[in-house]
């Protein structure tokens, strides 16, 4: 119990060290198969999660996989496990040493989490985000079925300007919310500019209406 509460204590606070601290006292007091280091272990999945806060995102992805594939009773493919290891990338890997597909899955949950009123986040996070998936995903190479990166770039004109609005920054929001509507849908040459306009106004007033702020395009 007091093993539990410890480990359950640090990870609450995303303390992935402490978490790993806690995990090792628990793991002395039991068999080689049940350790949280072993997929059969009961804790393996906690051990994943808190070496993915500790920055060994690899690692703890690593783990998980095969935490996943030793209780995989209902045989699930292999790219819906790849999947449910992914989906854990953005809520727990910290730090810097990411490979890219990682940031990248990092960058578009944690943009769209915070869009969607899921996570606090500042104006600087947002652009952050913004930046790493325009710069990662024309270049990391994405699994056909299963995988969250999936139209990440395709998100950005929604979820960033959203995410901008939340942290209360209207004119970055207007702004890049005017660059990926130009990016993404650039103007056919029989459309009129003055109706071409309308509709990114339009689009982010509607936005800024979702997101309880900036109501009208600067």
């Amino acid at each position: 119990q007091g093993d539990y509460a410890a480990i359950m204590a640090a990870f609450s606070k995303r303390d992935g060290p402490g978490c790993l601290k806690a995990l090792d006292a628990y793991d002395q007091t039991q068999s080689q198969d049940q350790r949280s280091t072993s997929p059969a272990g009961g804790y393996a999945a906690q051990r994943a999660m808190c070496m993915m806060l500790a920055g060994d995102c690899a690692g703890g992805k690593a783990l998980y996989r095969r935490y996943l594939a030793n209780n995989n009773t209902t045989s699930q493919s292999d790219a819906v496990l790849d999947g449910s290891v992914d989906n854990l990338v953005g809520d727990h890997c910290e730090g810097q040493n990411l490979a890219p597909h990682d940031e990248l899955v990092r960058a578009d949950h944690r943009l769209s989490y915070a869009a969607n009123a899921q996570r606090k986040a500042t104006a600087a996070e947002c652009l952050a985000w913004h930046a790493s998936v325009r710069k990662l995903a024309p270049t990391v190479t994405v699994r056909p079925t299963f995988d969250p990166a999936q139209d990440a770039d395709a998100r950005l004109r929604i979820h960033t300007p959203l995410c901008l609005i939340r942290a209360g920054d209207c004119s970055g929001a207007a702004r890049v919310h005017r660059e990926e509507w130009i990016r993404t849908r650039p103007k056919a040459a029989d459309l009129d500019a003055g109706i071409y306009e309308l509709n990114i106004r339009s689009d982010f007033e509607a936005l800024a209406e979702r997101g309880g702020a900036c109501k009208k395009a600067p």
